[in-house]
């Protein structure tokens, strides 16, 4: 008996995930002070400055497909402690290096090493005992590593001009080690509750499944329908409507959804039984072997949310690491670069916490909120790049640290929903390695803008057209996305039969073998 789904468990985990996560990426979220740093205590140019956040972002990233892999042998809260563990050490011996290049091999490619666990399994692994909450416990989570950034920018300055480089580096090790009791909590806490059960070739399952109806609830059958493109649409027998692509959607084999929308009225619960009636399995299926890659390869919607997340690590990695520089650049004094730095993570982290409810709540949809949020986004890189006042360029940094919050959270349940659960790791790792093989042309990138043009603000106006055009792209995809995802439930393949006698209007429809009762849309 694992751990209830959206329980008290469910939201330590989270908490505890959170904490481990900004433990280990701290470095990552202070990226522009440490820039800034090597450059005035080590005396070395912009570009050699910038290796060693661009080696830790290429290292955290180039690894996920490896790590995404490991967690399907491996316990994630395993290899959390093996991550911690080694993480501490890694800054310990930073805290030794005298000069960049050593800076680079422990705080960029061993830290960035075990990194890669958190970054790429951490919202998976809180996603696995959320399900009607998801989002909101994603922002939960993401909002550790905002919070440790604006506390720790607040005062990380005055510790580098007090220690030094080095000291600091050793006295910020003991952060890090925090991640230790944080993976150990996990740990204890246990796996949740089974989301799937395992069915045999060939055979019909029967699963109880409580439907909450009253009698004076509105029922009606759907239908299945060809379309033009000879593909099966369902749709309300009555009304006429095209059932929302949401209620046909599973996330895991053979259970409804508990975040599909109210099936009837509350009341009185009745017992239906659901039957699965199963075909051919894929051999990964049969055999019990987790999807592999070329699972992943063939499916046409990972390229298109592949791009839209690369794009974002891009942009997010590099407004981490230029926005100090950036307000320099603008002749800003050194106590607003600051202040812009925790406004960025203030924003994100408001984003993060407080923008969950909107699609939790079905305001809106995922998919809707993260294109707005691209435009918007746009639109904000480009007002950072083409304006110099300090009040503006505070109001638009704390605009785009929202922006930034409230899409991270996002991209887990759009990846879950669109590929499948199973297959959210091992997408989450491809995600994070093309955005590691992208960051590493950052450096050259920030040499020739400062060097050669004299002016990083080109830089935001290239960010700017690289989360239009990757919205642009999804546009696309959901344009020409005329059927379910490759995990969605296909209803003709299920019957839902009543054992109970009901006052329902279900007339002749209730003889097709594919016909469920839902409420009246």
């Amino acid at each position: 008996m694992g751990i209830k789904i959206d329980s008290r468990q469910s939201w330590i985990v989270a908490l505890a995930t959170s904490l481990l996560m900004s433990c280990s990426v701290w470095t990552f979220r202070c990226a522009g002070l440490i820039y800034v740093a090597l450059i005035d205590q080590l005396g070395v140019s912009a570009e050699n400055a910038s290796w060693p956040i661009v080696i830790f972002c290429a290292a955290s990233s180039v690894l996920g497909p490896a790590v995404g892999a490991a967690s399907m042998y491996v316990s994630i809260p395993t290899l959390f402690i093996f991550s911690s563990c080694s993480g501490t050490l890694s800054v310990v011996l930073a805290s030794y290096a005298r000069n960049i290049w050593e800076i680079t091999l422990t705080l960029g490619l061993m830290q960035g090493v075990c990194s890669a666990f958190p970054l790429t399994l951490g919202s998976v692994l809180v996603t696995r005992y959320f399900d009607r909450y998801q989002t909101t416990a994603i922002g939960v989570f993401l909002s550790g590593p905002a919070i440790v950034s604006m506390a720790l920018t607040l005062v990380m300055q005055a510790i580098l001009d007090e220690f030094g480089l080095q000291w600091s580096l050793l006295l910020l090790s003991g952060l890090t080690a925090q991640s230790i009791p944080a993976a150990l909590l996990i740990k204890t806490i246990g796996p949740p509750e089974e989301q799937t059960d395992q069915t045999q070739r060939g055979t019909i399952t029967k699963k109880p499944v409580h439907l909450p109806m009253s009698k004076s609830a509105s029922f009606t059958a759907l239908t299945s329908s060809k379309t033009s493109a000879g593909r099966t649409g369902y749709t309300d027998y009555h009304t006429k409507k095209k059932v929302p692509k949401m209620v046909l959607r599973q996330l895991r084999r053979n259970k409804v959804c508990r975040d599909t929308p109210r099936i009837a009225e509350a009341g009185d619960a009745v017992l239906s039984y659901m039957v699965e009636r199963t075909g051919r399995k894929r051999n990964s299926e049969r055999s019990g072997k987790p999807p592999d890659t070329f699972t992943l390869l063939r499916l046409r919607w990972f390229y298109a949310l592949l791009a839209v997340t690369v794009g974002f690590i891009f942009v997010n990695t590099t407004l981490l690491n230029l926005i100090v520089a950036l307000a320099r650049d603008k002749k800003v004094t050194s106590d607003v670069a600051g202040r812009l730095v925790a406004l960025l993570a203030f924003g994100d982290l408001l984003g993060r916490i407080c923008s969950g409810w909107i699609t939790d709540k079905e305001f809106i949809s995922r998919e809707h909120l993260m294109l707005i949020n691209y435009t918007l986004l746009s639109v904000g890189l480009i007002g950072l790049g083409t304006f110099s006042h300090p009040i503006t360029l505070c109001f638009l940094v704390t605009l785009i640290g929202w922006l930034l919050g409230s899409s991270v959270i996002l991209f887990t349940s759009i990846t879950r929903n669109r590929l499948g659960f199973k297959l959210l790791a091992l997408s989450s790792g491809w995600y994070f390695f093309f955005g590691g093989i992208l960051a590493l042309t950052r450096p050259p990138m920030i040499g020739y803008f400062q060097y050669t043009i004299g002016s990083f603000d080109p830089i935001m106006y290239l960010m700017a057209a690289v989360l239009l055009v990757c919205a642009i792209l999804y546009i696309i995809a959901l344009w020409f996305d005329n059927e379910e995802s490759p995990n969605a439930l296909q209803l003709d393949q299920w019957e839902f039969s009543v054992d109970e006698e009901l006052d329902m209007r279900w007339g002749r429809d209730r003889a097709t073998s594919f016909t469920s009762s839902i409420a009246s849309l």
